[in-house]
């Protein structure tokens, strides 16, 4: 095997190759992308309709079945689900993997536009959006105040959109939960009446002077342009001059028969975070973008705007960062690994020796540190499901390295010279080494090949454990040897590799040619170590009496493997089946849904019931109430509910992840 002796040979070129690597995995720890969920479009889009007043059937019949029929035509589409309820449809079309998402997006808004017109009138809307895993809430801040009109409290809250949205990183920045303002008109009855102009005059005028119409063209030398009229109010002034009609005192305006007033529209959503009344302002983050450094940048922002344009009255406070979580995880997975290499280090310095297992635990790091530009390279941040393939590869990282140092340090116990033991122990096991690598490797790479959203979102584990074979194996085809030549010899036994005269490669120096018993007896002790000669004794003793009971007694050896693994597979219906694990996060979500025709203060009164139950808990950090709708997105994979008046939803946060089952515990209780 040509690698170990090209290392071997032009050591100073393989060792700043391999520094030049752990720097570059070092820059990519510090420089990658940091989300907590991988970052990818889904081919899924949702088409949702809004018709008032329309019963579930006429839903079904009138707006759900043509959408679907038309919808069906488009090409490459996995399955469509709809799902109907009192005036509202929302079908969620999923595509092939391999459909690329804008795509997707643009041929069921081309079948949408082709239906839009034979549905009934009174369809309010009918809105296609494309989901994705990049429409997540990253961070979520609430504007609190009991007293504060809520226009003071959306003028606020509007204002710190638009300074979050300038930070670098920011995808969008949303408000939520007040009121819309509108322009009310309350007429003078009694006076309309004495102008002689009727109601129907008054929204006939309104309406017209609310148009945008087409004003014809102009041609301006060889270029013709169209113009266009625009009605659109400026002011409450500008509605109050409109001319409404005539009278016998000459032109009567909207403002001498009304008073025209800007007010809050009819509240849809209310939102109160620690039991008192807020608006929140959530962030999402572009694909790509580290999270840290995103959400430094939004806090700079927030406390800009706290000390700066923050009304007195309004208070603002943290409801959800997800960059806790994902700090969580990377440093969970830096303090696994840091316990890794000590329990790894551990167990090899028993079995090898101090010499040999100093050879083992440098590969390791440089593995990682390799893989994780690899996964830089290919465009996979860190985030959970690559961290947990980096901890998945910690134990698969050092059995090459371990295989052919005690390969290596079985010939120097035999008394080779330390370059012919390197070169012949890595030689006799390397492509074995190389077909165990393949092998597990092979293992994973049909998780790659997956075509689906969970191919999608799992992807970068089994691409993460790929990376960190192959650096694995590339280290110890070339780390491992090199400093086997050098830690694993004598004095004398260091002085290159070249060829003897019979050709076969071999030390230069006839020193190296004698034994190594008679030179180093030290350094056949330090590679062995006290673990390896307990395991070698039960090899010759116990183990030797089983294997031969063993080989003498097939068929009870095979009755006992198969009882055992009867056992095992009658067991598995007790262990369950889920896709991942809880995410044992210090988050749950408490949704409240009451029967069809309640008002929003019924609703209201029912969050406001669990709301009470989290009051002054000490285990609970903070929570947010959501009536009339969800509260934004926080999970990938929980879409909020459609904005309806019998729906609502409380997000708390404990303080720790152990503290929730509790909390869920006695909230069940106290509800029931």
């Amino acid at each position: 095997m040509k690698l170990p002796r090209l290392a071997i040979q032009n050591a100073p070129f393989a060792g700043i190759v391999l520094v030049l690597l752990a720097l570059l995995g070092l820059v990519s720890v510090l420089t990658m992308p940091r989300s907590e969920d991988p970052q990818f479009d889904t081919s899924t889009v949702r088409v949702i309709a809004v018709y008032p007043g329309a019963s579930p059937q006429d839903v079904e019949q009138l707006v759900v079945d043509p959408l679907e029929e038309r919808i069906n035509e488009v090409e490459d589409i996995d399955r469509i689900e709809s799902t109907i309820q009192d005036g509202v449809a929302v079908i969620a079309v999923d595509f092939l993997a391999s459909v690329d998402p804008d795509d997707a997006k643009e041929d069921v808004d081309q079948a949408v536009g082709g239906v839009r017109e034979t549905l009934p009138e009174g369809v309010r809307t009918v809105d296609v959006n494309l989901f994705t895993t990049t429409s997540v809430t990253v961070y979520q801040v609430a504007l609190v105040a009991e007293e504060a009109p809520y226009k003071q409290m959306q003028d606020a809250a509007e204002r710190l959109e638009q300074a979050v949205e300038r930070v670098d990183g920011v995808k969008t920045a949303d408000t939520w939960a007040y009121p819309e303002q509108e322009v009310r008109v309350g007429l003078d009855l009694e006076q309309l009446r004495q102008t002689g102009i009727t109601l129907d005059q008054v929204m006939g005028a309104v309406q017209a002077e609310a148009q945008d119409l087409p004003g014809g063209d102009v041609d301006v030398g060889p270029r013709r342009f169209n113009i266009q009229t625009t009605g659109d109010y400026a002011s409450i002034g500008d509605i109050e001059e409109t001319i409404v009609g005539r009278s016998a005192n000459g032109l009567v305006r909207l403002g001498d028969v009304a008073t025209v007033a800007l007010q809050p529209g009819d509240e849809t959503h209310r939102a109160r975070f620690n039991g008192q009344r807020a608006v929140f302002v959530t962030v999402t983050q572009r694909e790509g973008e580290n999270i840290f450094d995103v959400l430094d940048g939004v806090k700079a922002a927030l406390d800009t705007f706290r000390a700066e344009a923050l009304p007195t009255g309004i208070a603002m406070h943290e409801v959800f960062d997800q960059a806790e979580s994902v700090d969580q995880r990377v440093n969970g997975f830096f303090a696994n690994l840091l316990q890794g290499i000590l329990l790894v280090g551990g167990v090899i310095l028993l079995a090898l020796g101090v010499r040999a297992s100093v050879i083992v635990m440098c590969a390791l790091p440089l593995s990682i540190l390799m893989a994780i530009w690899g996964l830089d390279l290919t465009g996979y941040g860190l985030q959970q499901i690559s961290i947990v393939g980096l901890v998945i590869a910690l134990g698969l990282l050092v059995d090459d390295a371990i295989v052919i140092t005690e390969n290596v340090a079985r010939y120097r116990r035999k008394g080779l010279g330390a370059i012919d033991a390197v070169l012949k122990g890595t030689s006799e096991v390397g492509w074995a080494v190389i077909s165990t690598s393949v092998t597990s490797i092979l293992a994973f790479l049909p998780i790659v090949l997956v075509q689906s959203g969970s191919g999608d979102f799992i992807r970068s584990l089994p691409v993460t454990v790929i990376l960190a074979l192959v650096a694995s194996l590339l280290v110890s085809l070339t780390l491992t040897p090199l400093l086997a030549s050098r830690w694993l010899g004598g004095r004398r036994g260091n002085e290159g590799v070249g060829e003897r005269e019979d050709g076969r490669s071999g030390e230069r120096g006839r020193e190296n040619d004698e034994p190594l018993a008679t030179r180093d007896s030290l350094l056949i002790r330090s590679v062995s170590g006290p673990l390896m000669r307990w395991l070698q004794r039960q090899v010759d003793g116990p183990y030797r009496r089983s294997l031969t009971w063993a080989l003498a007694h097939p068929v009870g050896v095979l009755g006992i493997a198969l009882v055992a693994f009867a056992g095992s597979v009658s067991l598995f219906p007790l262990v369950g089946v889920s896709f991942f694990p809880e995410a044992g996060k210090p988050q749950f979500l408490v949704n409240v849904t009451l029967p069809e025709g309640h008002r929003l203060d019924a609703t209201d009164r029912a969050v406001w019931r669990v709301e009470r139950l989290l009051q002054g808990r000490d285990d609970v950090r903070r929570y947010a109430a959501n009536v009339g709708r969800d509260n934004p997105i926080v999970y990938y994979n929980v879409v909020p509910r459609r904005e309806k008046s019998t729906v609502g939803q409380v997000y708390v946060e404990a303080h720790d992840a152990s503290d929730v089952p509790q909390i869920v515990e006695d909230l069940q209780a106290d509800l029931t």
